[in-house]
């Protein structure tokens, strides 16, 4: 049976902002991308806005977007399976935090069936406290004939819920206290940290951590610490998280007393006092729950989120690896093709890798190695690391149609793989150092790229202390005699 695709272009797609302070600029980003899309403004409480949206939607499904979210633009040139679009079925498309880097449900685009949310009860218009938290509690839609969510693994947007240090910091508070929930409820005094889920812990060690480096990011971390201290210990009503004003209450009752007017501006440096607070909550945490608690300075902040996760890419190339592998969505390599090849013609790298690899293996389209090797030498001209690997491979092989055997350049190709974060490129480079040549050889260089290639595997560690003690031996020799001439 054939299926049938339902264009993202094709759903009314609504802009939802309360008191965001760059919501006419992101709605104006919005519109440039999707000139159709609508604004839901000023209404308050998730439920009555999104209500409002399905309100206004011509269409069964619709799609709502947070103020503080900027939208990748490839996510207009999705399609839906028309199966996943069940009368009560929510899909969800991750997003970036831009302080921190998580990607989670945080903040996502999501795809809405119209009469389910005219129907649902949740957060001001819930039954229970579970459902006035968060609408993953709620009974209404927990039940076993209500709705069931559809995540998609391809991050769509990122959200940059930083501009002010009150968004910030009720950014982080909100987030994290949601973290330490257990069926609704705070878990740190009991159960304890041991009953949350994995992957929510690891979400959670990033909010009260990370992002000290991004513009207010210091008020997101003592958001989040602070938020966790007073849900769980302090007795703080942890249905005060969806209530906006009591945000701004308890900044200028608080906070602004606290920390001054300079401290709580836009734009302004964190004053020490601040850094101050953080690391008091934190240390208070830590000892009280046993949650994992680092002070991170800004430069180790920005190395931690470089190295957590890999460059984003656009949303066709994402769309098209679902595609490929058959993650989320039925397997179809003719149509990952059609993506990679719409990405591809907008320069991203990695697409056009990917690209190349459809035309080398004739997956999705007919093989041809001629093309497959000229988009595979384009990407690795732009700097994609693993197309820079595949093509050193081919490269010490030699294998015809232009790629002849050539060592050097197999070389220079694996070791700028592993400059640009392709650790595992570290080891074959290492090797072919020290092979090279007697010109060519270059024992600390071998060091350098082993010990990368050793971050990726155990394996590597004998390698690399071989060639450690080689470079000891020779700086410990005695040097040659003078010639006496």
């Amino acid at each position: 049976m054939s299926r049938a695709w339902v264009p993202i272009r094709d759903l009314d797609v609504f802009f939802l902002s309360f008191d965001e302070a760059d919501a006419d600029a992101h709605f104006a980003d919005l519109r440039s991308k999707h000139p159709a899309a609508q604004r839901i403004h000023g209404v308050k409480g998730f439920d009555s806005a999104h209500k409002a949206a399905a309100s206004k939607s011509r269409t069964e499904h619709f799609v709502t977007i947070d103020a503080d979210n900027i939208v990748d633009p490839a996510f207009f040139e999705l399609a839906l399976d028309q199966r996943v679009l069940g009368p009560q079925t929510i899909v969800s498309w991750p997003a970036r935090n831009a302080v921190n880097g998580i990607v989670s449900g945080n903040g996502a685009v999501k795809c809405w069936p119209r009469g389910f949310v005219l129907e649902m009860r949740t957060h001001e218009h819930a039954t229970g406290d579970e459902g006035r938290v968060d609408f993953v509690y709620n009974t209404d839609l927990g039940r076993q004939d209500g709705s069931f969510p559809w995540d998609e693994p391809a991050p769509m947007s990122t959200v940059h819920g930083n501009a002010t240090p009150v968004q910030a910091f009720r950014a982080g508070f909100r987030a994290a206290s949601r973290l330490t929930l257990v069926n609704g409820r705070p878990c740190l005094v009991t159960p304890g940290v041991e009953a949350i889920w994995p992957t929510n812990l690891e979400r959670l060690d990033l909010w009260l951590n990370v992002g000290a480096d991004a513009p207010n990011g210091l008020w997101t971390i003592y958001g989040a610490r602070l938020g966790c201290w007073l849900v769980n210990f302090a007795g703080l009503d942890v249905t005060v998280i969806n209530d906006l004003a009591w945000f701004d209450d308890y900044f200028a009752s608080a906070l602004e007393p606290r920390f001054g007017p300079a401290a709580t501006t836009a734009g302004s440096e964190p004053e020490p006092r601040l850094a101050a607070a953080v690391a008091e909550v934190g240390d208070k945490l830590a000892r009280r729950s046993g949650l994992r608690i680092v002070e991170l300075g800004p430069a180790e902040s920005a190395l931690f989120k470089r190295l957590y996760q890999p460059p984003p890419l656009t949303g066709l190339d994402r769309m098209g690896t679902m595609l490929r592998r058959g993650i989320g969505v039925a397997r179809d390599p003719a149509l990952a093709a059609a993506y990679f090849r719409a990405a591809a013609a907008h320069g991203e790298r990695n697409a056009i890798h990917n690209l190349a690899r459809a035309y080398l293996m004739g997956e999705g389209v007919r093989r041809d190695y001629r093309q497959g090797l000229a988009l595979l030498k384009e990407a690795a001209a732009l700097g994609d690391p693993y197309a820079q690997e595949r093509l050193a491979r081919l490269s010490l092989q030699g294998m015809g149609f232009g790629i002849e055997r050539d060592p050097a350049e197999a070389l220079r190709l694996l070791e700028a793989a592993c400059d640009g974060g392709l650790w595992r490129a570290g080891e074959q480079a290492s090797r072919l150092r020290t092979e090279a040549p007697t010109d060519d050889q270059d024992a600390a260089r071998a060091l350098l790229y082993m010990t990368f290639a050793s971050f990726e595997g155990e394996s590597n560690m004998a390698e690399l202390t071989t060639i450690r003690a080689e470079l000891d031996d020779a700086a410990n020799a005695e040097p040659p005699p003078a010639d006496p001439c």
